[in-house]
């Protein structure tokens, strides 16, 4: 998987209910086509943006996460 970023507010913390009043960071990353096609049927059905539901799946699996510290 590659990933890119290019921070647009160092520090931000995104809100993935409203994101377009936080400023955010853009990430760009590489998928197999079959988790395309998944993530988009998903967000269809949740009337959620591609992006929008990339940053809450991903939010709630690092809250489920063990601090790296």
């Amino acid at each position: 998987m590659s990933c890119r970023t290019r921070s647009r507010a160092p520090g931000a913390l995104a809100n993935f209910t409203n994101h377009r009043q936080v400023r955010s960071t853009r990430v760009s990353i590489s998928l197999p086509p079959e988790l395309h096609e998944r993530l988009l049927r998903l967000s269809e059905q949740q009337q959620r943006s591609l992006s929008n539901l990339c940053a809450v799946l991903l939010s709630a699996a690092m809250d489920q996460q063990a601090p790296l510290n």
